[in-house]
């Protein structure tokens, strides 16, 4: 969605057809833009943070091993803070939704 807004955005603003319509157009423009940049990068740290915790969801490591469940445990604990912090209280609220915020 925040894409599609950009690119709408940059046709409106190289359609301008004044020095201050442009500037107008522009500014419009980059606050679409940098929307964008931040939904791309709240996208790439849930993206990080859920395959973290589906790793440590396997029941088995690289060499074929039982993995530590306690660890795996923490592991996961901490990639929920993480997505806390980061504003993904709804992905959080789905895992634990007793947990008061």
């Amino acid at each position: 969605m925040a894409i599609k807004k950009e690119r709408e955005r940059d046709r409106v603003c190289m359609g301008r057809k004044t020095n201050k319509l442009f500037k107008e157009k522009y500014e419009l423009y980059k606050k679409a833009s940098d929307e964008t940049i931040k939904a791309i990068e709240e996208y790439e740290a849930f993206t990080y943070l859920y395959i973290c915790i589906i790793k440590e969801l396997e029941s088995f490591d690289g060499d074929g091993e039982i993995r530590d469940s306690e660890k795996a445990t923490e592991e996961i604990k901490t990639a929920l803070d993480l997505m806390e912090e980061s504003h993904f209280i709804w992905i959080v609220r789905g895992v634990n939704p007793h947990k008061s915020f």
